[in-house]
């Protein structure tokens, strides 16, 4: 196999019509794709931001001003 990958890249022969349209079929079905993907990564989005805890605040948030707190916490002795 890896003889016909040399022979290939040494030859001054194109790609045969049958690769190019194999090639532009799977570019166009990739770009076809391409929205309904995020169209669903949206919908899981607005799902998840649904049942989070931290999203209960309408506001955007970076997570930055979660306050945690711990009692009774002790480490050591």
């Amino acid at each position: 196999m890896l003889d016909k990958s040399k022979v290939k890249l040494k030859s001054r022969a194109g790609e045969s019509l049958a690769e190019t349209l194999i090639a532009l079929l799977i570019a166009a079905l990739a770009l076809l794709m391409l929205p309904q993907a995020m169209a669903a990564a949206t919908d899981a989005d607005i799902a998840a931001r649904k049942k989070s805890i931290y999203y209960d605040n309408p506001t955007p948030s970076t997570g930055s001003e979660i306050e945690v707190v711990v009692n009774g916490f002790t480490i050591g002795n």
